[in-house]
């Protein structure tokens, strides 16, 4: 089912403009999707590029996540790929990022906080960074980002047996859903189509998106 407008584009988490750029306005984030391509790991991530105006301390207010467990996550690396500038001249020389480095942020803290290992913390959030919705006209689009560009959606990340990753969404007014199916981050073969986790962890991306960007 295809429930969203793409046009394919290839920025970073909080990646400077470079190529032709679109502007989306979400509630109260604001973005550009840019043609620029960042490697990781040999991935590369489509997501949102916004203003450098958040610190830990506003994520912290907004979230309730405390600013201890925020730094925890950037210090030990629990997000690849985050754009984050030291801001000189000011007290405390608070570290600068926009919304979307935010979101990333948040869901590593809110599953430390949930008392997951680092390990399995950055296997999931470098798991969803390789998952994507794709649409019947053969584009495809980044699930986090879809998740932050959409903000009338609900979604929800999963990591099934440890393993495998898939995001879920629901758009009002449509009686089915929509996900990204189950993958196994790094391995391209797909999985059987009656795969079914005895375990999983669940992660709701929309709730946490909603506290990054609105504060609610």
């Amino acid at each position: 089912m295809n429930i969203y407008s793409v046009v394919p584009t290839r920025p970073t988490w909080g990646g400077k403009a470079g190529g032709t750029a679109r502007i989306y306005r979400s509630g109260m984030l604001t973005w550009r999707r840019v043609n620029r391509i960042f490697a990781l790991f040999g991935i590369e991530y489509w997501c949102a590029v916004g203003e450098l105006r958040v610190d830990l301390q506003t994520l912290s207010q907004r979230t309730g996540i405390p600013v201890r467990r925020l730094r925890y996550c950037l210090d030990h690396n629990l997000v690849p790929g985050l754009r984050i500038e030291i801001s000189a001249n000011e007290a405390g020389r608070p570290r600068k990022f926009a919304d979307d480095v935010g979101f990333g942020i948040a869901c590593a803290a809110t599953l430390i906080g949930a008392g997951y290992g680092r390990k399995t913390v950055a296997y999931f959030l470098k798991g969803l960074l390789e998952t994507y919705l794709h649409y019947e006209e053969g584009d495809r689009e980044l699930a986090l980002a879809a998740v932050l560009r959409r903000d009338d959606c609900t979604a929800r990340a999963e990591l099934g047996d440890g393993v495998n990753v898939r995001v879920v969404f629901h758009v009002p007014g449509c009686d089915t859903g929509c996900d990204t199916g189950w993958v196994c981050p790094g391995n391209p073969a797909p999985l059987v189509k009656s795969y079914h986790p005895t375990t999983y962890i669940g992660l709701d991306l929309s709730r946490i998106r909603d506290k990054v960007v609105k504060g609610v």
